[in-house]
């Protein structure tokens, strides 16, 4: 009992040392044309910071309606992930994202990702992730490699008239495995994107805009997963987040997506509305 006692009150230590942001958040989304009618999402993100690493957990469950019939695609999101500093400009991230389906079809996956980071605090910052991605009956694809090249410049001040900025560029190539030689899919896809952030006082501003081809693919560093039969052309982000106080912040953001659905082969496209309230404990 009195290891027990020494071990509880040590990690009590440990984790009054940490800082700790909680995250509730929602988001909306309305399609235009195709089976899907609107989807809703509610989730809750948790982060624990050293100096040296983060952990970082999220759970979200998502409803999609179909148009034509009365179904509805229930869907649990489940993520973990580590980053530890490995030298004074590295940094190694390693995530596992599970996704559990429920209704008429099985989008269930299983996401691995790992992230190796270089970077100048508030001057330069470039990167490579690796993804896997395995996938249940009703995908089209039943395993997906994926690897993202990014690289962004700082510029600027926070505290003057425009702010501080950062640019980031990405290009991201996907390999996915149909799992028979008559599978329709291309060996791969390609996609490129452009990111401009700003700092101005209590605000961070976002917006964002990428072209190519997506399919299956992993996004907002394995966060947010593109699991169903969508062969995903282009999209557009945009978010602000104001700091209510040194430990506070909610955030809105918009999100449109056009895309092919491959189980129908009709052109459609997403608009998709975030609300988000953060508290950090420090």
């Amino acid at each position: 009992m009195r290891f027990i006692r020494v071990f509880l009150l040590l990690a009590f230590t440990q984790l009054l040392a940490l800082d700790i942001t909680l995250a509730p958040y929602m988001t909306k989304a309305n399609y235009k044309d195709a089976s899907k009618d609107s989807s809703s999402t509610k989730g809750f993100y948790t982060k624990f910071k050293a100096p040296e690493y983060s952990i970082e957990l999220n759970y979200e469950t998502t409803a999609l309606d179909y148009n034509a019939t009365t179904s509805q695609l229930q869907q649990d999101d489940y993520v973990i992930s580590y980053s530890q500093k490995i030298s004074n400009n590295y940094n190694l991230k390693a995530l596992y994202h599970k996704i559990s389906t429920s209704g008429e079809e099985d989008f269930s996956a299983n996401i691995y990702l790992l992230d190796l980071q270089f970077y100048k605090k508030s001057r330069f910052n470039a990167g490579t992730s690796f993804a896997y991605s395995s996938y249940g009956s009703d995908a089209l694809a039943k395993s997906v490699y994926q690897v993202k090249a990014y690289v962004g410049t700082y510029f600027g001040d926070y505290k003057s008239t425009m702010g501080a900025f950062l640019i980031k560029t990405d290009a991201t190539i996907i390999y996915p495995n149909g799992g028979d030689s008559n599978s329709t899919l291309d060996t791969h896809y390609t996609s490129i994107g452009l990111t401009i952030k700003q700092y101005k006082g209590d605000f961070i501003n976002t917006i964002s805009s990428w072209m190519g081809e997506k399919l299956y693919s992993v996004e907002d560093n394995g966060f947010t997963i593109y699991n169903l039969n969508e062969l995903h052309s282009s999209g557009f982000y945009l978010s602000s987040r104001y700091a209510i106080t040194r430990n506070m912040g909610v955030q809105l953001s918009y999100t449109s997506e056009s895309f092919e659905d491959l189980d129908i082969n009709i052109n459609d496209s997403m608009q998709k509305y975030l609300l988000s309230f953060d508290y950090t404990i420090r």
